[in-house]
């Protein structure tokens, strides 16, 4: 039983941090304290949370709200460069592969024809190049 729950833990820490990422991205500009007011999490939780996704460069600081007596608030920002990712859409005459960071903002876009008999073999080398050319141009 105690594996059920440890996984149930682990399965709601993803869930909560993608929550917590989403609205991030989608607000542009939050504070904790706004995150853990939208969320309905604690705010320890969603330090810990920031305080991970910063150390991983997801996100970021945009700087401070004016104070209202207490502590300046950080405005926390994605950084929509942090991780990139290659979609690959397969037609029957051509390839179009995309390349988006994590706002979805195509970053890079390419269309390659297809010879009307490939071989799944030879359509595996050509999804391997290009794959290989996308992560090529992102490291440029």
């Amino acid at each position: 039983m105690a594996q059920k729950i440890a996984g149930r833990h682990a399965l709601m820490k993803k869930i909560n941090r993608a929550l917590v990422l989403d609205l991030i991205r989608r607000k542009e500009a939050i504070t904790r304290l706004d995150l853990a007011t939208e969320t309905g999490l604690d705010p320890k939780t969603i330090t810990n949370f920031t305080r991970e996704l910063m150390s991983e460069g997801i996100i970021g600081g945009a700087g401070f709200e004016k104070s209202t007596g207490g502590r300046k608030r950080e405005r926390l920002v994605l950084n929509p460069g942090a991780r990139l990712f290659v979609g690959i859409d397969i037609g029957a005459s051509h390839m179009t592969a995309v390349l988006m960071n994590l706002k979805g903002e195509i970053v890079n876009e390419a269309f390659y024809p297809l010879k009307d008999s490939i071989s799944p073999a030879e359509l595996e080398t050509k999804v391997i190049k290009i794959l290989s050319n996308m992560i090529n141009t992102a490291s440029n």
